[in-house]
Order: C-alpha cells, then structure tokens, then sequence
C-alpha cells in the first residue's frame, strides 16, 4: 500500500471502518440490533480490492451507492456511517403487486449524545414511479409509534403501507427527527408488478426494435421478458422506424432514459471518474438534440435494473450490477405517422433504457409538452 499512488482527494475519518468476516448482507453492511455499538463493517480486503462495497475505491476515489434522501435527492456515505441508526428490517429490493399491504419492522435507536429534552421521532413516506418515468415523493407516510431508547435497541416498531395504483416502482423511507431535524434514515426498494405497462397519456416504442445499427463496436439488446435494454458501443448510428397513431401526433417530447456504453456488464461501480459519450438525435431526418450523457452508473438507484436479478421476488446483492442506469432526456420534436428516430454517438456509445430497466423502468414515449420535467436528467 505504501507504493501506492491515491488518486483521490479524500481520506475516511471519524468512526473506524472495521475490516471483518462478520456479517455479509445484500447492501452496506450495518451493525444493527447490538446494544452499546454503531457502526458498519467492510466483508474483507478482497472486497475493498475489488471496488464494489467499499465508501473508496483501492486509488481512494469516491463511490456513490446512489443513497437517497426522502425527497429523491442524493445523499453521500454518510447517511449510512453515523452514530443514530434507523433500520427497514425488510431485503433492500423486493417485488410486490399493486394494491399489496407491505408490513415491515424498523428498528432505532440513538447513539450520539444523551436524548435529555429532545423531541425523538420515527417518520416515513413512500415515493413511486409511475409509468411516464416521472417520480411522485409523496404518495404516502406518516409517524411510527416506538421508543427510542439511549444506547439501546428497543422494540421494535411497525410500518404498514398499501401500494397505490399508478406505479412501477416505489421507495420505502423512515427517518429518525429531533425537533425537525433529521438525524438518520433508511430506505428500501420496491418492484411493483402491475396490469398494465403503459399510460394513455403517451406512445411508447420498442428500443430493441431497430431498423439499422452500424457501431465500431459491439450491439445488443436485453431479450427478457417485460425488460427491454438496448446498447451500442463505439461509435455509429442506429435508426428505428416507428409508425404512430395519428393521436400522438404533432409538436410532442421524445423522452428517453440513456447513458454512454461504458462497462456492459461489467463491475458494479458509479464513482467520480466519468466516461461520458456525446449524442446526437434526429427526427425525420432533422437534429433535435445534442447531448453530452454521463457513463453508465451502477448503484441502487437502478431500480428496475436491479430488479431483474431477483430470485423468488428477492433480488441478492451479488446478483446485481450488469446493466446500471441511465439519465432522463426530453427532447421537443416533431412527430409523424411514419416517424423515423436516429441516434448517432461518438466513441463512448449509447445504452437505451426501456420497459422495467434502468431508473425510470419506461420504453422511449412521445408525450404531451405540458408533461415535460423541469429538471432534464438525474432528478
């Protein structure tokens, strides 16, 4: 290690990162339910070697484990490496059906400084997905009635939530408050199975279904069954031929969810070294967007991804990591009964995420202006 050149810029301080064999679980490993102790352990050298569970890389470089916060915004390690812990006693990523009653354990317990008059509370709140890829952060919550004890696990309590209608994917949060603030929380993942794939506000098309595809590198698509993935890398173009109903016609916005081809089944691995690919994407012949798409991250925002990995409606940790998430794009263009969709990439390619992959778990659609988001990509 001594002769070793860190590339990053940060070092890990605090508490001490335990290297041990003392418990393996599907996500960051937490030292949950033992009295008079905090903190999280590594599984071995061999894994902090490997990049795949450690806060650093072996160079020191930074991984993100796509860690959220109750909003859908981006939280670093430290949400997970503090003294107060909270903990969704539940598998991190687990299927569920629309209308499902979800009952779960979550455990607390404070660990900082002495409660005194402090106002300790356990909230929670579930966000879904819904099938124009959009989030809505509030479908559900409310406050969880448990002691919290000092230095202690206490009981347990309860959280019991019905999946609403409308979704395809849900994150469960808790959190624990003091007087408003927050002190710590915890989520888990849900794969909702529904009747339906599609909305009727939109036009979905297959992007596995390509008229013509010429890459200097290597092309494919997922072939599973209600999961749809397509990939190219290198550079070259790809076109698709999609004839539309006259309904879904006129001045609309091609969304899409896309990353650069970086690492196709490769390490799980987001961190802050980027591999980005440049985009260009015609309708009809005309150039309607330039993108520059960031490297094809892996991490637990690859709900629908991660899902595919699943076993008996429990998806293993080690089973996950093969095809990452992309970014969402809306793009104004104009759509025809015969529209013609052309992408073009320079040498870091594309991946096209469609139905049940990715983040948003949506085929490319043509929708409605009105629906368009505020925040292009990575919300």
């Amino acid at each position: 290690m001594k002769d070793t050149v860190f590339t990053g810029k940060v070092c890990q301080k605090g508490q001490p990162v335990i290297i041990s064999e003392f418990v393996h679980t599907n996500e960051i490993e937490r030292l949950v339910r033992i009295c008079r102790f905090a903190g999280y352990v590594r599984m071995n050298l061999t894994s902090q070697e490997n990049e795949d569970t450690s806060p650093f890389t072996s160079l020191r470089v930074r991984r993100d484990f796509g860690l959220m916060h109750r909003d859908m915004t981006p939280t670093g390690y430290e949400q997970a490496n503090q003294a107060d812990f909270i903990f969704l006693a539940r598998p991190w990523l687990t299927g569920v059906k629309t209308g499902e009653v979800v009952k779960g354990p979550v455990y607390a317990g404070i660990r900082g400084r002495k409660p005194g008059d402090r106002d300790i509370r356990v909230h929670w709140s579930l966000a879904g997905v819904d099938f124009l890829g959009q989030w809505n952060r509030e479908l559900d919550g409310g406050e969880v009635n448990m002691s919290i004890p000092w230095l202690e696990t206490g009981k347990p309590g309860e959280i019991e939530v019905r999946i609403p209608e409308g979704i395809k994917g849900a994150w469960l949060f808790a959190w624990i408050t003091d007087r408003g603030a927050t002190l710590c929380e915890h989520d888990v993942q849900f794969e909702v199975e529904t009747e339906e794939e599609t909305g009727p506000e939109a036009f979905y098309w297959n992007p596995e279904n390509t008229d013509r595809e010429v890459f200097s590198g290597f092309t494919g698509r997922g072939s599973m069954e209600k999961r749809r993935i397509w990939w190219a890398a290198g550079s070259g173009r790809a076109s698709w031929h999609i004839p539309v109903p006259k309904g879904y016609c006129g001045n609309k916005i091609l969304r899409l969810e896309l990353s650069s081809c970086e690492c196709l089944e490769g390490t799980r691995l987001t961190d802050e070294r980027k591999y980005p690919s440049k985009v260009r994407i015609y309708v009809q012949g005309e150039l309607c967007g330039e993108l520059v798409i960031p490297d094809q991250p892996w991490d637990k925002r690859a709900l629908f991804s991660n899902a595919g990995a699943a076993e008996d409606g429990i998806v293993s940790y080690r089973r996950t990591g093969t095809y990452g998430y992309g970014f969402r794009y809306d793009i104004p263009v104009e759509v025809e009964e015969n529209t013609v969709v052309s992408i073009e990439t320079d040498d870091g390619g594309c991946i096209i995420y469609g139905n049940r992959m990715g983040r948003y778990g949506c085929d490319p659609m043509f929708l409605d202006g009105e629906n368009e988001i505020e925040e292009n990509h990575n919300d």
